[in-house]
Order: structure tokens, then C-alpha cells, then sequence
């Protein structure tokens, strides 16, 4: 992932990650209520600002100074598939459960749109292209369950004190316990299903590159 078309690629997806960042924690800051210490509590706790975190640290990385150890170390193919994962599952969830929801206007309609129309897709077409295939197993896709699964506890928890939930389903005083038990379980399922076929791909298209 040293070339310069994997650089200049890495390069305009960070930008737009962070762009959109930018955008969307100054929109949230803004018009949330609360002190600023909470609000930015609250806005670095959807799973969308984090999967774009974690794109932007990847790929800036990669753009930046792809043969310094740190980037070999983070741009390992696990981990590139690990944030692949995360940013198509919030492509997909937001198309599919959130959008509906939200009626974003000026730059939060373009944060909004950068995180969750351009940057997964662009990172998962970045993935098929530039990530070295045929290194991943069935471990190594387990593994990307946990980050899901801390997240969650991590939302129950804090919510369970603060009153405060980033996604309609897991807030329990809606739902409940069971209802946000029940949601959870369906993710972490969403989940292990996308990330069997990341490997599935990661399979298919192996064999040819070392062909």
C-alpha cells in the first residue's frame, strides 16, 4: 500500500473523514445541550464518529508516512478489514434505520453525507483494491466482534447513569433492557455476518494475488 495511487486514495478519504468530523462536532456542540465536556462525551459516542475516527487515523497514516513502523503496525490487512467492517456496517445502518430520523441541513447535511454515503463506500472500495488479500481466518474476524461489543457495553453503562442513548435502539427507557438486549444481539449478528463476508472476499480474491 506504498504506491502512489493507495496514497493519493488514502489521502481523499481522510480528508473527507475528517472534514466531515469537523463538521458534524461543530454542528453537534452547537445546538445539543449540556456543557461542552458533555457534549463532546456525547458526540464521540455514536459508532459513526468512531468508525470515521478510525478511518481517518488509518488512512492519514498510510497517506502521510506509509513506511514508518507505526503505519506497518496499524496497516496490517486484520486491521484494515477490522475497519472496513465498521464503516460498512455504518453505511448500511444508517441508510437503512437512521436516515429517516434526522433532516440535516448546510454543513451537517454535508458531515452527514461524507460519513455515512462517501467515506465507508470509499473505504471498502480502498479495501478491495489496496489491501493485500489471503492473510485473514476465522479468528481474525472474530476478533473485529469485540470493538461492537465493548461499544455496546460502553453505551449501556454510560446511558445507565447519564440517561443519555446515541441510537433509538439501544435506548432503554424505550425499549427497555430486553427490547435494547434483543437489538444488540441482532447487531452483533449483523455484524459477524459482514464480517464473514469480508473474509469471504478476502478468500476469493487471495488466491489470484499470489497466483
Amino acid at each position: 500500500m506504498r504506491t502512489l495511487a493507495a496514497r493519493l486514495s488514502a489521502a481523499t478519504i481522510a480528508v473527507a473523514a475528517v472534514v466531515g468530523i469537523v463538521l458534524l462536532y461543530r454542528d453537534y456542540v452547537s445546538t445539543s445541550d449540556g456543557g461542552l465536556a458533555i457534549r463532546t462525551i456525547q458526540f464521540f459516542s455514536f459508532f459513526t464518529i468512531e468508525s470515521g475516527l478510525l478511518v481517518a487515523v488509518f488512512t492519514t497514516a498510510l497517506a502521510l508516512a506509509p513506511t514508518r513502523r507505526e503505519t506497518v503496525l496499524i496497516g496490517q490487512p486484520a486491521v484494515a478489514g477490522a475497519i472496513c467492517l465498521y464503516a460498512s456496517v455504518t453505511g448500511v445502518t444508517y441508510y437503512f434505520l437512521l436516515r429517516h430520523l434526522y433532516d440535516p441541513h448546510g454543513a451537517e447535511l454535508v458531515a452527514t453525507n461524507l460519513l455515512h454515503y462517501v467515506v465507508p463506500p470509499a473505504f471498502v472500495a480502498f479495501w478491495l483494491v489496496f489491501v493485500p488479500k489471503g492473510t485473514l481466518d476465522v479468528w481474525s474476524a472474530a476478533k473485529w466482534l469485540i470493538f461492537p461489543a465493548v461499544y455496546a457495553a460502553y453505551t449501556l453503562i454510560r446511558g445507565a447513569f447519564a440517561g443519555w442513548y446515541p441510537y433509538p435502539f439501544v435506548d432503554v427507557t424505550v425499549l427497555g433492557y430486553v427490547g435494547v438486549a434483543l437489538s444488540i444481539a441482532r447487531f452483533i449478528l449483523g455484524f459477524a455476518a459482514a464480517a464473514l463476508l469480508i473474509l469471504a472476499v478476502d478468500r476469493r480474491i487471495g488466491p489470484r494475488e499470489r497466483a
